[in-house]
């Protein structure tokens, strides 16, 4: 009973894999041209929309077009995101996420180690973020200010920061906690 269950999920699975494939197929070898694709769907099977293709429909598609030399190979970046093994000097410090045992997935990314000229600089941001008078900042807080100073739109881990950079992240965190405290003096000062 529970394998009947699972028989339309992976069908579904599969199909909206299929149908995927066939439109990166597709658009390695005709492009954005609408009208060829469906063109090229008539041709091979009498229809023209994928979807509504059955099982066999779909296999003749995919089967036409590794003929025509579409590739339906993954990125190269996927492959890479392999569990590593633990090296040497995992054993002494894991890091946050213990250490990766080969075969498990990561449970999540680790933080980068940061330079040692750098690990004063971070405890204080860290410090002045956890004791902020607006309540605890998390990490993400100052790595946001890292990004608005940078004027970058990606947000990028303040280990990966110059001490220049991490300077400036610790002089903008003082100063709203300055603010912090000037909006908290003058509301007591009204009651």
């Amino acid at each position: 009973m529970g394998q009947n269950q699972n028989q339309p999920s992976r069908f579904l699975s599969r199909r909206r894999s299929e149908l995927a494939k066939i439109h990166i197929g597709a658009k390695q070898l005709v492009g954005d041209d609408d009208d060829a694709y469906r063109d090229m769907l008539e041709a091979v099977t009498g229809k023209r929309s994928a979807a509504k293709l059955d099982e066999d429909g779909r296999r003749e598609v995919l089967e036409h077009l590794v003929a025509c030399g579409a590739k339906f190979e993954r990125p190269a970046r996927t492959r890479a995101r392999t569990a590593r093994a633990p090296m040497p000097s995992d054993a002494d410090d894991p890091g946050p996420g213990g250490p990766v045992i080969r075969g498990e997935a990561p449970r999540f990314r680790p933080r980068p180690r940061p330079r040692p000229e750098l690990v004063p600089r971070l405890r204080e941001i860290d410090a002045l973020s956890i004791n902020h008078p607006g309540g605890r900042k998390p990490r993400g807080w100052a790595e946001a200010i890292l990004q608005k100073m940078a004027r970058s739109g990606h947000r990028t881990p303040l280990e990966w920061a110059t001490a220049g950079q991490l300077q400036e992240v610790a002089q903008a965190i003082r100063i709203d906690i300055r603010r912090w405290e000037r909006r908290r003096g003058s509301e007591g000062g009204a009651a």
